[in-house]
């Protein structure tokens, strides 16, 4: 009896040892859970994500065509499960400094500037690069800084001559034509240059001119577009610099009760049924996607140490132009790019690579 008792103590022991080393064992599955869950990454990716705050800024958050690009950051952002910061600049400098320095106060890991001017945020952006905040622009050409990791944009000289050659299409030599124009930002610069050597070219007669104002896009353009329509009667076409001329001259041109083409940029959503009328031309490019490239591009960076190539990155994917008229617009509620095709490589890489975002 006292063996059997002793055999008995022995079993006992053997099964209150490996109790213990089940709970050892969970305990170290949760402990493993808990690690995982400080990364962005808990998908059995290729490689581990860690977490970040990303701060999307958005100069004039009010342009849909910068609404659209900003989105799409911030989904992609969210998508990798990172947290989001989002500031809009307003169209307005001080506010876009102002907004600007809230995220590198906030000490956000890095920074997506969506048609961002750097010389406008010049001072900011020093204090980013001080603070070892990287900083990418997307979505519209900035002037060149060295305190911009990279810009994931199109070229706008491109786009502007595929505008001119539809202008030079439907314009005799000779035709009055006026132009809006928004001189704060290099990219625009570039589309009014393009205007200016082809107006030459075509013999146009440029007979008004209009810097738009930035903290009022669309009320500004359309008193201008007044103006300009009652000091010429005879006007044959404006050029709008920016995508907010088509929407903002339709009412002066309702009002003057007169049939004058606009020709401008970005085929947003409130432009298309005019587009569709034959009161607009424009030139789309699939730029939403450089909201995710961007977002691409620095989580490699921080997963990998990866350089930011914004280059090489555009070269990858370019991107992609076209003239939209009533002839090819696509039906109501259709995008000219569909976003889900744009952004698909992206999701199934991040799914791919780290795990999410699929």
């Amino acid at each position: 009896m006292r063996r059997r008792s002793q055999m008995l103590q022995l079993i006992t022991a053997l099964v209150l040892v490996a109790a213990a080393l089940v709970v050892v064992a969970c305990g170290d599955d949760e402990s493993n859970d808990s690690n995982d869950s400080a990364t962005a990454s808990s998908g059995g990716g290729e490689s581990e994500l860690p977490s970040k705050t990303i701060g999307v800024f958005a100069a004039a958050g009010q342009a849909e065509v910068v609404k659209r690009v900003s989105d799409v950051a911030q989904d992609s952002a969210k998508a990798l499960g990172w947290d989001v910061q989002y500031v809009d600049g307003e169209g307005d400098p001080a506010k876009m400094q102002q907004r600007m320095q809230a995220l590198v106060n906030s000490k956000v890991d890095a920074i997506v500037g969506v048609f961002m001017e750097p010389a406008l945020v010049a001072k900011q952006l020093q204090a980013a690069k001080t603070a070892g905040i990287p900083v990418v622009n997307t979505g519209f050409v900035g002037s060149d800084s060295p305190l911009v990791a990279g810009q994931y944009i199109g070229d706008q000289t491109k786009m502007a001559n595929l505008l001119l050659e539809s202008m030079k299409r439907d314009l005799a030599s000779g035709s009055k034509v006026a132009a809006l124009n928004l001189p704060q930002y290099v990219g625009v610069q570039q589309r009014v240059k393009a205007f200016d050597a082809a107006a030459d070219a075509a013999g146009w007669d440029v007979v008004a001119r209009h810097d738009v104002d930035i903290t009022d896009l669309f009320g500004d353009t359309t008193k201008a577009g007044k103006d300009i329509i009652n000091a010429n009667p005879d006007l044959d076409a404006f050029f709008s610099c920016c995508d907010f001329g088509g929407q903002a001259l339709a009412p002066a041109i309702q009002q003057s009760g007169k049939d004058i083409p606009v020709f401008t940029f970005y085929a947003i959503p409130s432009v298309m049924d005019l587009v569709r009328a034959g009161k607009v031309t424009v030139v789309e490019e699939d730029n939403a996607k450089t909201g995710a490239m961007a977002i691409d591009a620095l989580a490699r960076h921080f997963a990998d140490d990866a350089p930011i190539d914004a280059d090489a990155d555009l070269g990858r994917d370019p991107i992609q132009l076209k003239v939209v008229t009533a002839d090819n617009a696509p039906p109501k509620g259709q995008d000219v790019y569909p976003l889900d095709a744009l952004l698909a490589k992206y999701h199934q890489r991040w799914q791919r690579a780290y795990g999410v975002g699929g």
